[in-house]
This record gives structure tokens, sequence and C-alpha cells, in this order.
């Protein structure tokens, strides 16, 4: 967010908490913490924060940051038995029938002839 942004937030915290003051040392700090922040996000956490009788204090950074949390569309999360399944079939050992080459060095370190 940009530094008018960060002011428009504090004025809006300040109509809403009377007791929140600000100066220029917290809109710079907060202009930092907040620079990667879309400042509709911001807005929006603001005034969610704002509507919770809860809230009785003002937000700090985090609370403006705070990204909104997605269902969960993922891939299906298997439970114990499917898990345990699934390692057995990852750490199972295939056999593989040896190479030529391997077959021709073996003959020769052990002088089978073959």
């Amino acid at each position: 967010m940009k530094e008018s942004e960060i002011r428009k937030i504090f004025m809006l915290i300040q109509n809403a908490y009377s007791n929140f003051v600000y100066d220029d040392f917290k809109v710079e700090f907060w202009r930092q913490t907040l620079e990667d922040v879309p400042f509709d996000l911001a807005e929006a956490n603001l005034y969610q924060h704002i509507r919770n009788p809860e809230n009785r204090f003002p937000p700090h950074p985090g609370v403006l940051a705070e990204r909104p949390v997605q269902a969960a569309e993922g891939p299906y999360i298997p439970n114990a038995e499917e898990t345990r399944i699934m390692l057995e079939e990852m750490y199972s050992v295939t056999p593989v029938p040896p190479t030529q080459g391997f077959l021709e060095m073996k003959a020769r370190l052990l002088g089978d002839g073959k």
C-alpha cells in the first residue's frame, strides 16, 4: 500500500476507535509492513474487524494483511488405511532383471566363463 492509502486506513481506524493515534513514524512503519498488501484487501479486513463487537481495540497490521481462507479444493486427503497402501506401493521393491552387461561382468569376476 502507498502512504496515502495508509493514511486513509488510519482515518477510518481513528473514526471507529477514538483512542487510536498516529504519527509519521507509525504511517511509515505500517506502509513498510503492508507494502505488498492491496488496499482493497486491507480495507475489507478493517471493516470486518470493526464490525466484530468483540474487537474493542484497533487492529494491528497483521489483521489488515490477512488473506481470505480458501475452501479446500485440492487433492483428496487419504485416510490412514489409504495412506498405508500408498506408502507400501511407493516403497515396494520391484525386481528388475539384470542387464546383459551386468551378467557378463559377473561371469568375468566369478570366473564362470559365461
